[in-house]
């Protein structure tokens, strides 16, 4: 019996030891959402995979079904899109933490997906350390209203985006609702 293979750009929102010497990854992609998939020995020193799979970043995927779970048997690191700079780093860190945690199931997600990619974008070109702040707080909003836990709203023309302490009570009051 054959087994379909899909063929996928994803983000690599974090990953987990499973089992002796696989791994658990929780991969975010356009065609399928959130998807949970496992890597057969991609803790030995021989895997061919090792080096690709880093968390946080693009990957074009190669996915089978299996029995309750997903596995991945390919996948290369996508080259067109720029790694957050330095700075942009731990915001980009802290969004892909909190799409794993509050993003549930799998649903195709094209709009979010198109999203990551361009905040991932954003997080890279800003240098300015106190506007990568006021950045990386508009991206966990526009995030947090994506998924639904905060009402639609323009974040282009309200000057309360303007106060990053506004955004954060905004942030806090939309996770504390989530109760995670």
């Amino acid at each position: 019996m054959s087994h379909r293979l899909y063929h996928t750009e994803a983000i690599l929102l974090g990953s987990r030891p499973y089992g002796e010497a696989n791994r658990l990854l929780y991969l975010l992609t356009a065609e399928l959402g959130l998807v949970l998939a496992t890597v057969q020995g991609i803790r030995q020193q021989a895997s061919k995979l090792r080096g690709q799979l880093t968390d946080y970043t693009s990957l074009r995927t190669t996915l089978v079904r299996g029995r309750g779970i997903w596995r991945l048997i390919g996948a290369e690191v996508v080259v067109s899109g720029p790694a957050p700079a330095a700075l942009g780093e731990q915001w980009w860190w802290r969004l892909c933490h909190l799409a794993r945690r509050l993003i549930h199931g799998e649903l195709a997600e094209p709009r979010l997906f198109g999203r990551f990619i361009a905040w991932r974008q954003e997080l890279s070109i800003v240098a300015v350390d106190g506007m990568l702040r006021h950045r990386g707080l508009l991206c966990h909003l526009e995030l947090l209203q994506l998924l639904g836990y905060l009402p639609q709203r323009d974040l282009t023309d309200s000057e309360w985006v303007a106060d990053d302490g506004r955004l954060v009570v905004l942030i806090n009051r939309a996770l504390a609702h989530s109760q995670l």
